[in-house]
Formats: structure tokens, C-alpha cells, sequence
């Protein structure tokens, strides 16, 4: 968004990537006949000579799926880690998709040879893009920064102050508020001017960008403003005062040539969920003859210890707020849920407790099970049927959202999780009200990546039985 680059940018960096595809075939072709000395690798002709028609759907079929994939849309590749995610996907895509065409069309080409294109594909593609974004934390490219200034001194105006100051590759310089009160100039740090000096604040310090953060109460006053600037080459953003209603994220979208602005649009986007639910069923598949088999024990040892359902059924919210039925092994005595243990009660420091360290309705079987989380198996049953992802936020009880603030209901975004940023950051440990916090900062910064990370931490303190009780 203000990391602007023209339809120049964009060709220029299509074209790169074409010269890359080039490049890395030619090189892949050349290395090839070096391992025809490997005796697990078949011997070919040396050099290898690729024929013109593998060149062109390779550029074609690469370059389609990165302009599918967004790769060259600059929105969303705010962050280095936003367009090193959409990187990594479009190129596992095109590598796919280029597989199975050159199976199809072109099966002389070895696999070997074919791997070799992709590796150096892929490393090519993301190491030339490295570049703006080193030269931005050497700030070598800082005499280029846009200045800007934000008019209205409010919470959503500083909210945008810090968000912008925080990410340096935006390459924007702060230049001030603009205070719309002027009884609290004084109070407030960083005002450079009133209102009605605004145009003369542009000019002389050469503002490049003005963004509009008034209360709801003073959005007449936009259009006056807008007309005050027409004459000045700077470029105007409103920021609307409504994102306190936002439950996921707002989205900008056009219908008739009107600008449309939708305060719930999805979390994710299409190919996130895509992506996800393709990798937990990958997962589930993988990992459920040996979950099967554990599942299998601890049902018997259950039905040996006594009477009762080995399957504790307990309705969850789920991802829109929909109620779904999560499976676990059983851990209490029968009738548990009936019987008082200070669940929902209020501590010392007013935080509402949601499980016990030492809890009396737990079995001794029980607590072994929610030691090791070996409890949580069977909502690989709830992955299957797609209610719950391996990694999400969690998956809460109806009678704790009754007591949600507003705000909160946005972690009901996504599918619930197995685990979550929530449990690597301290699992049962950690007070109610902050899971919520852990939940939004995963869904605003979610990739495959940071599932995979998420998965491995939470590996390593299963291990260690770390805040599990």
C-alpha cells in the first residue's frame, strides 16, 4: 500500500523472474551430466539440449501462478515475512503444476535435472527480492522517505503512528499530528500544527502523505478538508473511525465503481484456507496409524479403570461462533461436571480460572493423560471433519463467550486449534483473558510457516509436560 511501485515495478520484476526461469533452466541442463558419475543417478547425453517449448510454458506457468498467488501485488507484501509466505507457496504451486505438465508433455527431462531448475529457481527468485529489504535496514535508501503527517489526535490517528513507526521498510517519516482540538495541543506530544494551518504545514516540510484519523462525530469535516488540499501534489487516506466494529479485518471492496468498505471480511484469504485445511488433512493422514494405535491403548486402559464413556464429548465454539461437538479421552470421575471445583470462580487478582493444578474430579489415569496431552488425541477426529485445524486459536467453552467482550469474538474468525500460540506461549499456565490476545496476534500473523513453528514448539513442551495439568 505505501511501498508504491508503478505498473513499471511490476514489469520490470516479471520480467526478472522470467530471466531467472531462463537462467536456471539453461544452468539446471549444464549441471545435469556432472552427476552422471553418481551410480544411483542415470547417465545422459552431455550437454543436455532443451527444446524452445519447455523455455515458454516454464515463464508462462511461473509467472501465471506468482501473479495468482499475489506475489506481485505490493499489499500484500508489506513485510518481508508476508512476501517470503506468498513466495514459498507460489513456488511450491508452480513446481507442482510444472511437474506434472513436463510429465505430460515433455518426459525427457530428468528429475534431477528438474529439481535442480526449481532449487535454483526458488533461490533466485527470493534472493533478488532480499535486496530493497537490506538496503532498507541499512537505511541506504533513506534520503528517499515519504514524510507524513496524520490529522487528528485520537486513538485510531496514534494506533497508526505506532504501526507505521514500527515497520522501517515503509520507508515513512513521521512528521507530526495535526491536532483537530485545539484546547489539547498542549497536552498532546508531537503536534506540529491546527487544523487551520494545515496547508502551510504541507508545504513547508514538504509532506508527501496526509491521513485523515477524525472521530466519527467530526467526518463532516472530511470533505472541507479534502477541498482545502485539491491544489497541493499530495497524496489524501481516510481512515474511517469504525475499526473498533471490525470482528475479523476490513477489506475495501469495489461494487459499481463504489467504494465499499467490509467491516467483516475473512481472516484469511482464499488460498490461506486452502492451503491450511490441505495441510491438516496431509497431516492427519500421516500421523493417524500411529494415533490410532495410542487411541487404542488408552481406550482399554480406560474401560479398565472403570465404568464410563472413554470419550468425553463437550460442546465448543467453533470458527463463525458455531457450536461443534469436541472429542478428548476421559479424564474425571462420572458426573464431574456436576460436582464444584472453583471452575469460573475469581482469583486474588480478579482473572477467572479455567483449570486447577490440583484438581479433585481428575482420575489418576487422567492426570498421566493431561500431563502428556495424550487426552487431546482424539480431536484428530474433529480435523477430519474439518471443525478444528491442528493449529488455531482455542476452542472455548459456550459459557466463557457469554462473558466476551466485544472485541474478543474476533479470535472466532478461523477453525479452533489442536495447539496455538496461546499453549506455546505457556498452555495451561497462562490466564484466560490473555489466550484471547494470543489468538489475534496468530490470526493477523498467520502463514504455514508459523503453523510449522507453532507444531515443533508445541512438540517440545508435550515432551517436557511443561504447564499441562
Amino acid at each position: 500500500m505505501f511501498r508504491r511501485y508503478s505498473a513499471n515495478h511490476i514489469i520490470l520484476s516479471i520480467l526478472i523472474d522470467s530471466i531467472f526461469v531462463v537462467l536456471s533452466l539453461y544452468s539446471a541442463a549444464h549441471l545435469r551430466p556432472i552427476f552422471n558419475e553418481m551410480k544411483v543417478v542415470k547417465e545422459i547425453a552431455d550437454p543436455v539440449e532443451l527444446q524452445l517449448g519447455i523455455y515458454l510454458i516454464s515463464i508462462v506457468v511461473w509467472i501465471g501462478i506468482f501473479y495468482y498467488s499475489s506475489v506481485y501485488d505490493i499489499r500484500n507484501n508489506e513485510r518481508f515475512f508476508q512476501e517470503f509466505s506468498n513466495l514459498v507457496f507460489a513456488s511450491s504451486l508452480g513446481a507442482l503444476i510444472l511437474a506434472g505438465i513436463m510429465y505430460l508433455t515433455y518426459r525427457n527431462v530428468s528429475r534431477l535435472l528438474f529439481l535442480l531448475f526449481v532449487a535454483q529457481l526458488i533461490i533466485s527468485t527470493i534472493s533478488w527480492r532480499l535486496v530493497p529489504w537490506v538496503l532498507i535496514r541499512l537505511k541506504l535508501n533513506g534520503e528517499n522517505s515519504r514524510s507524513f503527517l496524520i490529522v487528528g489526535t485520537g486513538k485510531t490517528g496514534k494506533d497508526l503512528r505506532d504501526r507505521i513507526v514500527e515497520n522501517p521498510q515503509l520507508n515513512l517519516t513521521f512528521a507530526g499530528f495535526v491536532s483537530d482540538d485545539n484546547k489539547s495541543n498542549e497536552k498532546i506530544q508531537d503536534v506540529i500544527t491546527p487544523l487551520k494551518e494545515l496547508r502551510e504545514a504541507i508545504v513547508s516540510k514538504k509532506i508527501q502523505d496526509v491521513f485523515i484519523t477524525l472521530p466519527r462525530e467530526k467526518f463532516a469535516d472530511v470533505d472541507s478538508l479534502v477541498q482545502l488540499l485539491y491544489d497541493i501534489p499530495v497524496t489524501i487516506w481516510v481512515i474511517p473511525d469504525y475499526f473498533s466494529l471490525v470482528l475479523q479485518r476490513a477489506e475495501v471492496e469495489e461494487f459499481a465503481g463504489i467504494p465499499l468498505l467490509n467491516l467483516r471480511a475473512p481472516a484469511l484469504k482464499e488460498h490461506q484456507v486452502l492451503v491450511k485445511r490441505i495441510f491438516d488433512l496431509i497431516l492427519a493422514v500421516l500421523v493417524a496409524p500411529f494415533s490410532l494405535a495410542v487411541m487404542a491403548v488408552i481406550s482399554l486402559i480406560l474401560k479398565i479403570e472403570g465404568k464410563g464413556s472413554v470419550l468425553f464429548v463437550q460442546e465448543r465454539v467453533g470458527q463463525n461462533g458455531c457450536l461443534f461437538n469436541m472429542y478428548k479421552f476421559r479424564t474425571m470421575t462420572i458426573g464431574a461436571d456436576l460436582k464444584y471445583a472453583g471452575i469460573g470462580d475469581v482469583d486474588e487478582v480478579d482473572i477467572m480460572r479455567h483449570k486447577l493444578p490440583d484438581d479433585p474430579r481428575i482420575t489418576k489415569v487422567g492426570k498421566l493423560l493431561r500431563k502428556s496431552s495424550l487426552d487431546e488425541l482424539p480431536q484428530l477426529f474433529n480435523v477430519f471433519l474439518g471443525n478444528m485445524s491442528f493449529v488455531g486459536p482455542r476452542p472455548e467453552l459456550p459459557w466463557v463467550v457469554a462473558g466476551y467482550e466485544k472485541w474478543q469474538h474476533k479470535r472466532f474468525s478461523i477453525s479452533p486449534g489442536i495447539t496455538g500460540w496461546w499453549q506455546i506461549m505457556g498452555r495451561s499456565d497462562r490466564p484466560m483473558h490473555l489466550h484471547t490476545e494470543d489468538d489475534l496476534y496468530y490470526i493477523r500473523n498467520y502463514s504455514i510457516l508459523l503453523d510449522i513453528r507453532i507444531l515443533l514448539i508445541t512438540i517440545g513442551k508435550v515432551v517436557k509436560g511443561e504447564g499441562a495439568y
